[in-house]
């Protein structure tokens, strides 16, 4: 049984990023529904300023993510004009309202606001914010970094060069979803979008095979949770047709020779589909395709005993992905 019948959460949802998608799942864990306010384009040109993303594409990246998570049924989105409870809502028998450390005083002016209209106060329920490096994930950080990323295709020449090793304090960052997290994953594509997408891991690789839908690029290693299951690419569902090419990617480390394919097979105009079998491990393979990968593309890579991640390629994702890879030890 749930804790609470009807909370209520607001806030601008830019850029939806992994401490959005904690914020919302925490909520969904706790209450059975949710009244969840986003700001109007109105209030974020007199509070925010420029660099923000239309209200529409807040909106439409919540609803996705909600029904990635079988919950957008749960959920009421309303458009809100400023820090209040919009008032054919404020008489419901809302329990409690979420939120950070951020939040707390905007919760806590609302309560003082019900006091004044008789109003019982609500729980405040609250949700902590994700951290990397000390820092919280937020959206005008990822703002910043966008309107400061001279080219976010460019490609440290280090990386072409040197075996990159994963340092141990980097693992964490590793650990959560790059994207949105689908359980129970089914491709419903056409044909003709395969050539924006591209799979990483064999059980992501052969979902889309087995609805015989042939991606951009595939990467595989032919074991499934690091255990031997396949021999050949047939066996995964390939045609053979494909251009296969193979390279050597030792366990916990990415091999420059990942950045140089991928470079190369991904910003031509060869739309033939291609497959890096990796002798080694695939595990890292993420974060040179996902860098490489043009603006717009869409990457599919498993979660184990979870489900599918689907990650599209922004400025956003690569100026995540850059940071991570910065972090990495080189090794000549």
């Amino acid at each position: 049984m749930k804790k609470y019948k009807l909370i209520v959460s607001g806030g601008t949802f830019d850029r939806l990023h992994i401490g959005h998608r904690q914020f919302l799942s925490r909520q969904l864990e706790v209450s059975e529904k949710i009244i969840l306010g986003i700001t109007s384009d109105s209030y974020i040109e007199k509070v925010k300023g420029i660099g923000v993303l239309p209200l529409s594409e807040r909106i439409s990246s919540v609803k996705k993510y909600l029904r990635s998570q079988s919950a957008e049924n749960r959920v009421k989105i309303t458009v809100i004009e400023k820090n209040e409870i919009p008032k054919e809502y404020e008489k419901l028998e809302i329990e409690a309202i979420a939120a950070t450390e951020d939040t707390l005083q905007g919760a806590q002016e609302i309560n003082n606001l019900r006091l004044k209209k008789n109003l019982p106060p609500l729980n405040i329920f609250m949700i902590d914010l994700i951290k990397k490096d000390g820092v919280k994930i937020s959206s005008s950080i990822i703002r910043k970094e966008i309107s400061t990323d001279v080219s976010s295709s460019q490609i440290n020449p280090l990386w072409k060069k040197n075996i990159l090793i994963l340092p141990k304090s980097v693992r964490k960052d590793l650990q959560n979803p790059f994207g949105i997290l689908i359980k129970n994953f089914t491709p419903n594509y056409q044909l003709s979008d395969m050539n924006k997408i591209i799979t990483i891991g064999d059980v992501a690789t052969k979902t889309f095979l087995d609805k015989n839908l042939t991606p951009r690029l595939s990467i595989i290693d032919f074991l499934v949770e690091r255990k031997p299951t396949y021999k050949s690419i047939k066996d995964l569902g390939f045609s053979g047709n494909e251009k296969l090419i193979r390279i050597k990617n030792p366990a916990g480390s990415i091999s420059p020779e990942l950045f140089k394919i991928a470079d190369q097979i991904l910003n031509t105009f060869d739309n033939t589909p291609h497959i890096i079998k990796i002798d080694g491990e695939e595990d890292l393979a993420f974060l040179p395709i996902s860098f490489s990968a043009p603006i717009g593309y869409k990457i599919f890579y498993g979660q184990p005993q979870k489900g599918i991640v689907e990650v599209i390629v922004t400025a956003e994702s690569r100026a995540e992905i850059g940071r991570i890879l910065s972090k990495f030890t080189h090794k000549s």
